[in-house]
């Protein structure tokens, strides 16, 4: 009876989560099929899910430590707000979307490195991060930066082959780095508010980090809209 009561409500928390389609004897949210997740249910009407989407991720709140997204683990990264350490999207996750839609800081590192599948990296809300590796990943097609303002060191975007478009309308602070390098497919590349990539930081013997600006080996790109960049680099010796 129980087990009967247990199941029930998780019946009527799946309904109120929105539109529903079935799977075996149940309903459950047809946005389940979003970002490559799998649905299979056994005799006893138990759904066994991986590859969640963001929004089924459970309550939302902060996450201590790093967080490695792989298929078995995306549920749980899904609902984090904040992330101390870093957040890496491992070559082991066979999805092809990364939609972290509540995710705003994270403290650490984002990488995404050598993955295969993955063609769509989506952090819309993300504003600050310590650096950002993105790099090697063949089918990669779409990234959304929408709100990243501050990459406290370095940025890294080079050899992702598919890519033909990097937009980043608000960024107007890199540490370190930033080097965008051998993209063969990028077309357009807009960073319309970044005026330079010095930190400014007091570090070493009284000498100030400044950070490599490289763009370099991106063979079709067509458009750069970088006019603040363009008049910092005019002043540099």
């Amino acid at each position: 009876m129980h087990a009967r009561a247990s199941n029930w409500r998780g019946y009527v928390r799946l309904l109120l989560l929105g539109l529903t389609h079935t799977v075996g004897a149940r309903s459950v949210p047809s946005a389940l099929g979003t970002g490559g997740a799998t649905l299979s249910a056994d005799g006893n009407d138990t759904i066994a899910i991986s590859a969640l989407p963001a929004h089924f991720g459970g309550l939302p709140g902060p996450c201590s430590g790093s967080v490695a997204i792989s298929s078995s683990t995306y549920a749980a990264a899904a609902r984090c707000t904040t992330i101390d350490g870093d957040l890496t999207i491992s070559p082991g996750f066979t999805g092809k979307v990364v939609f972290l839609p509540r995710l705003i800081y994270v403290g650490g590192d984002v990488v995404v490195f050598g993955n295969p599948t993955v063609t769509s990296v989506l952090l819309p809300l993300l504003g600050s991060a310590s650096s950002i590796f993105i790099e090697r990943n063949v089918g990669l097609g779409m990234v959304n930066f929408t709100k990243l303002a501050t990459v406290g060191a370095s940025f890294y975007f080079q050899s992702n082959a598919n890519l033909t478009c990097l937009t980043l309308p608000i960024l107007d602070v890199v540490g370190g780095d930033l080097v965008v390098k051998l993209n063969t497919r990028l077309v357009y590349l807009s960073l319309p508010l970044l005026a330079s990539v010095d930190s400014g930081v007091t570090y070493y013997y009284g000498k100030a980090a400044k950070g490599n600006l490289v763009l370099s080996y991106n063979a079709n790109l067509a458009l750069c809209d970088a006019p603040l960049l363009v008049a910092w680099l005019a002043t540099c010796s």
